[in-house]
């Protein structure tokens, strides 16, 4: 969407984190969360793919669906719990116990899908297909 969808974003986040503190409606607030909850369910879907192609993509892909199988939430309000399945799941194949060791795979997870996303941008660049 560009810098409107940006600033769009960035806006409805600014509201999300201040909805506690706001004197508004309950209708208000449930409809800012939606807002929030669209904007970010592709961002979030990107990243939790670009961690199963970093790490272990079965046990990544294996995780996130068993999640959508039991969660009973809308598709919107469950961006961070698939992120967070995701990850686990690509970090599956790590056999390093809790503590220094495993936040240097998530680290080294994060880079990775970093690098994925970037070459794949830079593939489409390439080929005239960005916008």
């Amino acid at each position: 969407l560009g810098p409107a969808g940006a600033i769009l974003y960035r806006s409805s986040e600014f509201l999300r984190n201040e909805l506690p503190d706001l004197d508004a409606s309950p209708q208000f607030k449930a409809a800012a969360l939606r807002l929030y909850g669209i904007l970010a369910w592709l961002p979030a879907h990107l990243a939790a793919l670009g961690y199963a192609l970093a790490g272990s993509f079965e046990d990544a892909v294996s995780d996130v669906r068993s999640y959508y199988n039991t969660c009973g939430a809308q598709f919107f309000q469950m961006n961070s719990d698939v992120l967070v399945c995701a990850g686990l799941g690509a970090l599956r194949g790590v056999d390093e116990e809790a503590g220094i060791g495993r936040l240097r795979s998530a680290l080294t997870l994060v880079q990775r899908t970093l690098i994925i996303w970037m070459v794949i941008y830079g593939l489409i660049t390439l080929f005239g297909l960005a916008w």
